[in-house]
């Protein structure tokens, strides 16, 4: 079984998210490209940011689970929004309770972005897992 530690550096300023730090070790890594708000068939599911996350963490569930993986293991996740806002955040926020649980216990950046890969998709994550 592989060890997560999480560090929180005290000459670093306090983050709102769980570590500044994720080490590693033991196990083997397991990349997940960007999921989106998309269902089986390519096509959008809903017209905000809450239902295109939910969406979008569940696709990233399925495809952490095809290398036998979950959300325990993930390291580090990047999370895309278009048109950020304090209410795309609180949408993001709202989705991980539903679909996970918690917030991601993992090292984390988000990033408000002008567009993603298709017009109307509002959310994108990808993530990092040791298994």
């Amino acid at each position: 079984m592989p060890s997560i530690t999480a560090i929180n550096p005290d000459d670093l300023a306090p983050l709102p998210g769980p570590a500044h730090v994720m080490v590693a070790e033991g196990g083997r890594t397991v990349y997940v490209s960007g999921q989106t708000g998309v269902d089986h068939d390519g096509k959008i599911v809903g017209a905000d940011h809450r239902a295109q996350a939910v969406q979008a963490l569940r696709n990233l569930q399925t495809a952490l689970a095809s290398a036998g993986a979950s959300f325990d293991d993930v390291v580090r996740v990047g999370i895309y929004l278009v048109d950020y806002s304090d209410d795309a955040l609180t949408a993001l926020v709202e989705a991980c309770l539903e679909v996970t649980g918690s917030i991601p216990s993992s090292t984390s950046t988000l990033l408000g972005v002008a567009a993603l890969w298709q017009p109307d998709v509002l959310v994108e994550i990808d993530a990092v897992a040791v298994v």
